[in-house]
């Protein structure tokens, strides 16, 4: 062998052999190759299989080899090849060492080649299959061929380490000069070298990078540690979060053992994709991409899913749900590489033990389980929010221009190499994704450590918690003095939906007493500066027609308006009111408007006009940008209303009729609500028993104002609206909703409730029949949180009750016990039945 001329070189199949090199390696093979099992004429083969030097190939039998010689296959005497030819050549490519096995699974066996671009570096795939690598037909003697041919790979190792290495888990970066960085397990601990100079082992990842990509000194190398560190940190939100996330670009070459799946979580827009993008353009060959859903279904399907996880290293899943426990568990499986049955094109099916670290890149809080197996192995990520494009663009930069990529991966050994670990305290959890019975069950535990799973009003009769979420939010069933509800299972699992429950309840509470002192000094109008002006009440109909008001008119006595709704159905309604057919009129709200009715305190209750208590929820005063002039009327015991047009798609989400305060539960609010078919006011011109309906104001340019913005995000508040998760607004612009916003879980909410005297102010008007099972839950939802948002005493909340029961009439009275229950219960009150001497009761 002295005449070979280096033997890294030996690697690269590349006409470094000479026909007797190549004989001399086949002898050594034969002499010392021995497999125990059937007779297989092993050592015919080795000892018939001839090598010369070219120019020909002049029979079938002959084959040229990757170095350069003639390979003659070793014949019978009945002149066939003694095993197939293509086994024969497998053997001559096991001599020049194209086939290796794996460092440290003598059960894995790789192929080396050139890449086709010419680079230096080499690629090295997964053979699952010879006979499918070699492309030869099934044959009686094909599985006892195949064992011997992985037999002589093994022994070439050992006979020839110099020649025949094999194949480390591990990467080599290296630079044009012979510089190097290896990274792989040695011993059972990660390790990290540099080297002037190249080594003779073959590295499953090798790539060539210029010189100024690897870092040539201990300055430089901290300096790249630093900017790595910066950039990891940039997309995520806690410094946990960022070592998890830096550790793991070397995971799959640099961790003793592989069991561990990462999840990457957060909204669009944060920077997953454009750092798994830079990261995969440098190591594309060993990066794969899959659909996890696909995978965990098995069947066709699954098997061709299967087969994008042979040799990659990176395995990521883009639009992965990892709320699907269906997919978490293929997603542990890939983690402990548990094997999985590959299938290319629905032919030869190979059983594969994937080795590569998956994450999951997910806009949905992972599936857990709270179990010590589960929790061990999900190394969690939280994506930071809020960036800039310039912020991105730099980011891009660093990635596509300054080897970014390239600098993630030794950054990442690095940490490997100095002994650091996922940190697996770090916990996905958002309180976004949960419904209005799950949010309260967070709630309840938060506050109480344990929630009554019948005492949830948002759960339903006979409905269940999802097993979904009471895994991934780390929570078990039980009971508690007699009780059975849920109960903190894992509280690392658990720990972020505290952390945010607390913060939400804790601003909340901050938020609506800021809010209220802000709204207490926030500038109102003066009512007596809106005074009536001298307009004809049917030019002003017609002004009001001409700017864009759709609603007709109907004759009213005093102040009711009898078949409103069948005369506006059957055409007999006019576009302007007639005074000489009844000295009252009715407007009826049309299409795409909205009335507004801003009432005056009638009762003497001490509540803000309804005008003024808009003005302060608005921030706004009547007549400026966010609260446009509409024509105003003033009627005539005090109050306004006016007309506000609306964009048609988001009519449908209004009510049709709204009163303030049954609407939002608030007794003080004093602002009502006509949509198109809902309802009618007395407009001006009108003479009633208690005055008259006059105008006062109308909008600068004649136009009737389109509600805004402010506007109806207010009315969401008040419930006169439930928007959709996403709309085009008033303002053109795309908008979140957040549907009706009355009060559920947050007893922050509960400070709407508040009145001005500290005492209850129960609806005392009649339950009407057919609806008092839903009046009565909603007025004894106004008593619990009233009384706890102004910390009454239990004896005001049984004498709310008494005369709820007395109002409820004839109603079921099962039921309305029930409803009472129910509620007290839930906002943390005692329910005290009233005493009955019906024996049924």
């Amino acid at each position: 062998m002295d005449d070979h001329v280096n033997p890294m070189d030996g690697m690269r199949p590349d006409g470094d052999y000479t026909a007797a090199q190549l004989g001399e390696l086949l002898r050594l093979l034969n002499a010392n190759y021995h497999l125990r099992g059937g007779d297989i004429n092993t050592h015919l083969v080795l000892g018939g299989i001839r090598f010369s030097d070219p120019p020909t190939l002049d029979t079938c039998n002959k084959w040229l080899t990757d170095s350069g010689p003639v390979a003659e296959a070793a014949m019978m005497p009945g002149g066939g090849p003694i095993w197939p030819i293509g086994y024969q050549k497998a053997i001559t490519a096991i001599v020049e060492g194209r086939y290796r096995v794996c460092d440290d699974d003598p059960n894995v066996f790789y192929a080396l080649d050139r890449p086709d671009d010419g680079m230096e570096a080499l690629e090295s795939y997964h053979v699952l299959n010879f006979e499918s690598e070699l492309d030869m037909k099934s044959a009686s003697r094909s599985r006892e061929i195949e064992r011997a041919l992985k037999a002589m790979i093994r022994l070439m190792a050992t006979l020839r380490p110099d020649l025949y290495a094999p194949v480390r888990r591990g990467a080599r970066i290296h630079t044009p000069s012979g510089r190097q960085a290896t990274m792989y397990v040695k011993d059972g601990k990660p390790t990290l070298t540099n080297k002037d100079e190249p080594d003779r082992i073959p590295y499953i990842v090798d790539i060539a990078v210029p010189e100024e990509a690897l870092p040539g000194s201990t300055d430089d190398y901290q300096a790249m540690n630093l900017r790595v560190h910066q950039w990891m940190s940039f997309v995520t939100g806690t410094e946990a979060s960022a070592l998890n996330l830096a550790l793991y670009w070397a995971y799959p070459i640099m961790a003793p053992r592989l069991e561990n799946l990462w999840c990457f979580y957060g909204q669009g827009g944060n920077g997953k994709g454009l750092l798994f993008g830079g990261f995969r353009r440098t190591f594309d060959r060993w990066c794969s991409e899959v659909d996890i859903e696909r995978l965990s279904q098995g069947g066709f399907d699954g098997g061709n899913e299967a087969g994008k996880l042979v040799d990659a290293l990176w395995v990521s899943d883009p639009e992965s749900d990892m709320s699907s426990e269906a997919c978490a568990r293929a997603m542990k499986k890939i983690a402990t590489c548990d094997p999985f049955t590959v299938r290319y094109g629905g032919g030869i099916a190979y059983e594969v033990r994937p080795h590569c670290g998956f994450i999951s890149l997910t806009n949905r809080a992972p599936y857990k389980e709270a179990t010590r197996a589960f929790e061990r192995r999900l190394v969690e990520v939280n994506a930071s929010e809020g960036h800039t494009h310039d912020e991105f663009a730099k980011l891009a930069d660093w990635l596509d221009n300054r080897y970014g990529a390239v600098e993630m991966l030794l950054f990442s050994a690095n940490l490997w190499a100095h002994g650091y670990r996922p940190d697996m305290t770090e916990s996905i959890g958002t309180l976004e994704s949960l419904d209005e019975a799950e949010l309260f069950a967070i709630k309840e535990i938060v506050e109480k450590g344990f929630t009554v799973s019948a005492d949830n009003p948002y759960l339903g009769k006979g409905r269940r918690y999802s097993r979904s979420f009471i895994n991934r939010t780390g929570l078990k069933t039980g009971r508690r003095q007699g009780d059975f509800g849920l109960m903190v299972k894992s509280e690392s699992m658990f720990k972020p939906y505290r952390e945010a429950m607390e913060s939400m309840l804790t601003a909340d509470v901050r938020q609506a007493e800021a809010l209220k002192e802000k709204k207490a000094m926030r500038a109102v109008t003066d009512l007596a500066i809106l005074t009536p002006n001298d307009a004809d009440p049917v030019e002003w109909a017609r002004a009001k027609r001409d700017g864009g008001d759709t609603g007709v008119y109907v004759p009213a006595e005093n102040k009711v308006a009898r078949n409103w709704h069948r005369k506006a159905e059957s055409g007999q309604a006019a576009t302007l009111p007639d005074f000489t057919v009844s000295p009252s009129a009715a407007e009826i709200a049309g299409d795409n408007t909205v009335i507004i009715d801003w009432d005056a305190d009638h009762d003497g209750n001490g509540c803000e006009h309804g005008l003024n208590r808009m003005e302060r929820d608005l921030g706004a005063l009547i007549g400026s940008e966010d609260f446009p002039m509409p024509y105003l009327e003033r009627s005539a015991r005090g109050g306004y209303h006016g007309t506000y047009r609306v964009p048609p798609d988001l009519m449908r989400y209004f009510k049709k009729s709204a009163v303030g305060r049954s609407t939002s539960g608030d007794p003080t609010l004093l602002v009502d609500l006509k949509a198109a078919g809902g309802g009618y006011v007395i407009c001006a011109g009108s003479r009633t028993d208690q005055g008259v309906y006059e105008p006062v104001a109308a909008p600068i340019d004649g136009r009737v104002p389109m509600l805004t913005q402010p506007m109806l995000e207010l009315f969401s508040e008040y419930g006169f609206v439930r928007l959709p998760e996403a709309y085009v607004g008033p303002d053109g612009k795309a908008h979140v909703g957040h549907g009706d916003s009355r009060p559920t879980v947050a007893p922050s909410s509960f400070n709407r409730f508040r009145s001005s005297d500290g005492r209850l102010h129960l609806d005392t008007s009649p339950m009407p029949n057919g609806w008092r099972h839903n009046e009565l839950l909603r007025r004894a939802v106004y008593v619990v949180a009233a009384a706890k948002a102004m910390k009454l005493p239990q004896s005001d909340i049984d004498s709310a009750f008494d005369e709820l029961r007395s109002l409820a009439g004839d109603h079921d009275r099962k039921d309305t016990e029930h409803v009472l229950e129910d509620v007290a219960r839930n906002y943390g009150f005692q329910y005290r039945r009233p005493r009955t001497d019906d024996p049924n009761d």
